[in-house]
Parts: C-alpha cells; structure tokens; sequence
C-alpha cells in the first residue's frame, strides 16, 4: 500500500495518487490533508498487525534436556 501510494506521488501521477486515496482527482489540496491523514493511519496500522503476523521469538531448552 505505502509502495503505491509513493510511487504515484515520484510519477506525479495524480490520478494514482487520488485513486489510492479514494478520493476525487479534481478536488483541492487542502480537501487532500483528511485523505493522507487517514492514509497514513491506516498504513501504520497495517504496519502494526504485520509485525504481530511475522514476529520470531527464541525460548531456551529447560535444563537437563539435550540440544538437538
């Protein structure tokens, strides 16, 4: 998501970014300001869960059982 929304904004391509935003191309920027706040906190959201999805923790062996 944050990938695309970037990559519109280095083309300049307005209608990407407008579209990813879901909002209408033509409005102004300051109509824009709500759109990339609750762009971004979406992102971080997303952000947050992904890290809970993919997190790798490491338990030691009690002791008295042999490493395998």
């Amino acid at each position: 998501m944050e990938a695309r929304f970037w990559e519109a904004v280095e083309r300049e391509d307005w209608q990407s970014l407008a579209a990813e935003l879901d909002v209408d191309g033509d409005e102004r920027v300051s109509a824009l300001l709500p759109a990339l706040a609750s762009w971004r906190k979406q992102a971080r959201e997303q952000s947050t869960v992904d890290g809970w999805r993919y997190r790798v923790t490491w338990k030691p062996l009690a002791d008295g059982q042999p490493a395998r």
